[in-house]
């Protein structure tokens, strides 16, 4: 093993203890009374792990790594992502000095001269800014190429058929600028 590769592991290993100790403390909290767990899910949003711990406490094929491993996933991951969207986002708006005007005058016309922090109602009005990254977030998606393994045959509406067992290519990035899949604004 190269020192790399030991660093690697050593540094890899501490994140993994922090968040085998997350699911370990949630587990020690967690308690579900198993004649109300559909009622309750229904009623109000589990959080993520909650959502795992009931899956694996109903019987689900689901054991601690597999719930840490989604716990790295929603914990780090997460913020690799929305630090990429603010990038690309600002990125779009930094070329197009028109959509900053227009952002701006959208901002002026909520808030005037006011220096106070937005409301929820505030950001509802923001139409114009939301169009924007969206706009931002499909021309620079932040996870751009996914793979998924096709669980069945998959007849594709062109006459294929994917074979079970076969992996999936999706370039987002190239779906997202495909003309046919743009709608009428594209």
């Amino acid at each position: 093993m190269t020192k790399l590769k030991r660093e690697n592991t050593k540094l890899i290993s501490i994140l993994h203890k922090f968040s085998n100790g997350i699911v370990q403390e949630r587990k020690r909290t967690f308690k579900v009374d198993a004649t109300n767990v559909t009622s309750y899910t229904t009623k109000k949003r589990l959080a993520m792990l909650d959502s795992l711990l009931t899956a694996q406490y109903n019987g689900a094929d689901i054991n601690d790594e597999s719930i840490r491993e989604e716990v790295d996933t929603f914990m780090f991951e997460g913020h690799d992502t929305t630090s990429m969207a603010i990038c690309y986002a600002l990125m779009a708006l930094a070329n197009e000095e028109s959509v900053q005007q227009r952002i701006l005058e959208e901002l002026h016309d909520i808030f005037g001269e006011s220096d106070r922090n937005p409301t929820y109602n505030d950001l509802m009005e923001m139409k114009y800014m939301e169009r924007c990254i969206k706009e931002a977030l499909r021309l620079y998606p932040s996870v751009p190429f996914i793979a998924r393994l096709a669980g069945e045959d998959i007849k594709t509406s062109t006459g294929y058929t994917i074979p079970k067992g076969s992996y999936i290519n999706i370039h987002i990035y190239d779906l997202h600028r495909n003309p046919p899949n743009m709608g009428k604004s594209g």
